[in-house]
């Protein structure tokens, strides 16, 4: 995995987990945004977004090299 894309995975997950222990669940954080999900395919994007749906915490989305 590229260096980049691991930082900025890492952020979007330090950053959700943040925002879980505040209770600011009205506020957008940048991994809810299935379009700022670099190196994803359409399927990809539509599994991500499903996944973004489902109410049970924690949770987790794996990624590889091939999106």
């Amino acid at each position: 995995m590229k260096p980049d894309l691991t930082r900025w995975l890492f952020a979007c997950a330090c950053a959700g987990l943040s925002a879980a222990s505040t209770a600011q669940s009205a506020q957008v954080r940048p991994v809810d945004l299935v379009q700022a999900v670099p190196l994803l395919t359409e399927s990809g994007r539509a599994g991500y977004h499903r996944f973004l749906r489902i109410g049970i915490r924690p949770r987790a989305f794996a990624l590889n090299m091939n999106g």
